[in-house]
């Protein structure tokens, strides 16, 4: 194919895949017409230009709260710090500025006022934004004051929490003009591409002229807040010693010695073992299942039933089963997982991208998101619209997660649907949802990094939804003063505590936990080797994915002398430690590190830790026991709780272990670095192969050759193929018998071998009209799978 070709084809699918990114037409929260809620009005912004303003707030410009009653127009702008053709336009933009601080001034427009104000992202600083506000040809102030002249207040908009509510994120640079009763007037494109009265000058002269109207007592569009800041929650420090006699009572080992209860757990659908290697487990957050994340077959296992009781009433009443249909990628050898309050969540695997060792290496890897509670809804609400699936059959059809498989009316399995991923993280260890209150879509996750031995903050802002390919709207952060060591097999898990906003790290290898202060740091460098950088752009080259390295990180080891620390798990103030090297259970305090008390569990892989949120009660896996799994009963209640105790004391300064002083990098020097070359539709991948069924026939595929990517199989709509495992033979149950046939772009469904049945080949015909099928006694089962068509 030739080089126009290939690049038409790859816009053409690109398109397809930005156009399925957006859950409903408007993509921003507020729309013109709105009057905006109070929340949005009275959120606050880090100003990084000019160096006299902290932070800025649109109540400064609101007519109905500022003190001194001016009457303000305000002109809000959005711009990427690597995307060229913002870089065009802010020169124009200051000139727009000038004109209208002029007009103003001199009585021309009335007796309002302008403002502007400009979220700048990607990679921000002083340096960064002082740069931005000069960029060659600009108009700049030279007023010291705080009003910086009139010109814009650039925001650092690092959370994107002004950008979402104003803009659609992936179309920039743009323009929202909102008016002195704080409606929200109008939304423009880039300066060359406003033509006639739609321009912003002209529009902020109208504007500005009817600023004498009285606002509105009861507006039409009076808009209810949209995804507003979540609350804070704070830490009191206390004078109280937790290592006092009296108070070393760790809730989970009660005030004498505990007991190990082991739960059986079977599986009459699939056979065999029902666990696999269980690495990670956690309590969905509304269900109150536990999920426990199996190694050996890239999967969940779901346990319904009773774990919040009282003493010796824990019992399965249940046995799900969750892959994705392409487990071998997107689930493989599931090291770790986290949930989100509303049900979300995100695995993370310890894999560099074999595809259960039929093709190299690739390294390819990174975290999934999943939804696991189905709703309708869209940007502002939550959920997808109808149609865009959450759970899904093999042929790619819309399924019940919750309907009964049997073999007697053969319902067909159900699957999930990712609705994210990133790749930035081959061989995670672990992984962290962190409770921020700043960021609009609360999905920030936080990654001990295998490969590179590192930390890594993802942000997925808005996930693109299922079946999308655009992994445009996103941030990853990598923290190169912090070393952590991977010990393979040996996952390191993570959990951040909401109150003191302590991420907590069990470093495997460096035979410690590790607490990092989860809002400190700051941009100091690029990671996107495009920008100067030195690791691999795997997910997007577009300006608005940002891909940087922080610096200045607070951090100290907060417990050390531990042999291959593993599970972590927090409640109160304790967090517990799982000994994978011992199989003891470690209590320390939360922010004094005090231990205050230590239990042998006896087991031989003691991976995942999790406290159930209901009963307190400590569970635990066993790598090495795939039919339980253990909890902790005290013989007696701890009579009063662990007492807060002293705050955490981070270092005064941070100290690198990879050798380079981040924290030492100037912040204040005023460069741009590289800018990312601009295209409207690009498909983020490294292969830039068009996409479709033919790439799945070519001759190197048909005899899997190193030049068939299999990540480019499933992103041609392949989820069947002679060169990646196969579902319907022994893939998704071990009993399965089939040869799987592709549905291109939907699915794929499996044809049964003599005597076999089921959408998966997996019952069998025993004789005449008499068929074999597992016994259900006791066990529900809904094998949900997640699609992941890049």
């Amino acid at each position: 194919m030739s080089k126009p070709a290939a690049a038409a084809a790859v816009a053409f699918i690109t398109l397809l895949a930005r156009l399925t990114l957006l859950p409903g037409v408007d993509a921003q929260f507020y729309q013109p017409g709105d009057k905006l809620p109070a929340s949005a009005i009275t959120e606050t912004f880090d100003v990084a230009w000019p160096p006299a303003v902290n932070d800025v707030s649109l109540s400064r410009f609101d007519y109905t709260r500022n003190a001194d009653g001016g009457k303000w127009v305000t002109v809000i702008a959005t711009f990427y710090s690597g995307c060229t053709p913002g870089r065009a336009d802010y020169p124009s933009f200051t000139k727009h500025v000038s004109s209208l601080r002029q007009k103003v001034a001199a009585g021309f427009l009335g007796s309002g006022n302008v403002a502007f104000i400009a979220s700048l992202k990607n990679g921000v600083n002083d340096g960064v934004a002082e740069a931005w506000a000069k960029i060659n040809g600009s108009d700049v102030s030279t007023s010291a004051s705080d009003t910086n002249g009139g010109f814009p207040y650039i925001v650092d908009d690092r959370h994107r929490s002004l950008v979402y509510k104003f803009f659609d994120a992936a179309v920039h640079p743009a323009y929202a003009i909102v008016d002195h009763c704080m409606t929200y007037r109008a939304l423009l494109p880039a300066l060359p591409d406003q033509t006639g009265d739609d321009t912003l000058e002209k529009t902020v002269e109208r504007l500005l002229l009817k600023t004498d109207e009285a606002c509105p007592v009861a507006p039409s569009r009076q808009i209810e807040a949209i995804r507003p800041k979540r609350e804070v929650r704070t830490f009191k420090a206390s004078n109280e010693n937790p290592s006092a006699a009296n108070e070393k009572c760790a809730p989970a080992f009660g005030s004498g010695t505990p007991s190990a209860r082991r739960l059986g757990v079977s599986d009459g659908v699939r056979g065999g073992s029902p666990l696999a290697q269980p690495r990670t487990l956690a309590f969905h957050p509304s269900t109150g299942e536990m999920w426990v994340g199996n190694n050996d077959t890239d999967s969940v296992t779901i346990l319904r039933g009773s774990f919040d009781g009282v003493k010796g009433a824990a019992a399965v009443s249940g046995v799900v089963h969750r892959f994705d249909r392409a487990h071998y990628h997107y689930m493989d050898k599931m090291a770790a997982m986290s949930f989100k309050g509303d049900g979300a969540v995100v695995t993370c695997q310890e894999s560099e991208n074999t595809y259960d060792g039929m093709k190299r290496a690739n390294r390819f890897m990174g975290p999934s998101l999943y939804d696991t509670v189905p709703k309708i809804g869209n940007v502002k609400t939550g959920g997808w619209p109808e149609g865009k699936n959450v759970f899904v059959n093999a042929k790619g059809a819309k399924c019940d997660p919750d309907g009964l498989s049997d073999g007697t009316d053969n319902n067909p399995t159900c699957f999930m649907t990712h609705t994210d991923m990133l790749h930035a993280s081959p061989n995670c260890m672990g992984v962290a949802h962190d409770p921020e209150p700043n960021t609009p879509f609360g999905n920030v996750f936080w990654v001990f990094d295998g490969l590179n031995s590192t930390l890594i903050r993802y942000d997925f802002e808005q996930p693109h939804g299922p079946g999308s390919l655009d992994h445009s709207l996103a941030n990853v952060r990598r923290y190169p003063e912090i070393k952590l060591t991977r010990v393979p097999g040996v996952p390191g898990h993570m959990t951040v505590d909401p109150e003191t906003r302590a991420l907590f790290i069990a470093d495997t290898g460096g035979g410690r936990v590790l607490a990092v202060d989860a809002d400190s740091g700051r941009y100091a460098a690029e990671a996107r080797n495009d920008l100067g950088g030195n690791f691999t752009l795997w997910s997007s080259p577009l300006p608005s994915f940002e891909y940087t390295l922080f610096g200045c990180a607070s951090f100290k080891t907060f417990a050390t002398g531990i042999d291959k620390p593993s599970g972590l798990a927090l409640s109160g103030n304790v967090l517990y430690v799982g000994e994978h090297g011992t199989g003891k259970i470690i209590a320390l305090h939360r922010t004094t590190g005090e231990k205050l008390g230590e239990y042998a569990t006896g087991a031989k892989k003691l991976f995942g830790l999790s406290v159930n949120p209901t009963s307190g009660r400590l569970w635990y896996v066993d790598g090495a026991v795939n039919d339980a799994v253990f909890y902790l009963e005290p013989s007696a209640e701890c009579a009063e709780p662990v007492p807060n105790g002293a705050a955490i004391a981070w270092p005064a300064s941070t100290v690198s272990e990879s050798g380079t002083n981040w924290c030492g990098i100037s912040t204040s020097v005023a460069t741009l670095g590289l800018a990312v070359k601009h295209i409207q539709h690009e498909d983020g991948y490294l292969n830039m192969t068009p996409l479709g069924p033919g790439y799945g026939v070519t001759d190197e595929c048909m005899k899997c050759g190193p030049g068939c990517d299999n990540d480019m199989l499933l992103m041609s709509g392949f989820l069947c193929h002679k060169c990646i495992p196969d579902n319907c033979r022994g893939g998704i149950y071990p009993t399965s018998a089939g040869t799987c046939e592709n549905i291109i772009g939907e699915g794929y469904r499996c044809k049964c071998d003599d005597g076999a049945y089921g959408d998966h080949c997996q019952f069998r015909v025993v004789s005449g009209s008499e068929r074999w099928v597992p016994n259900f006694a006791g066990v529900m089962l809904a094998l949900l799978v997640a699609m992941f068509i890049h």
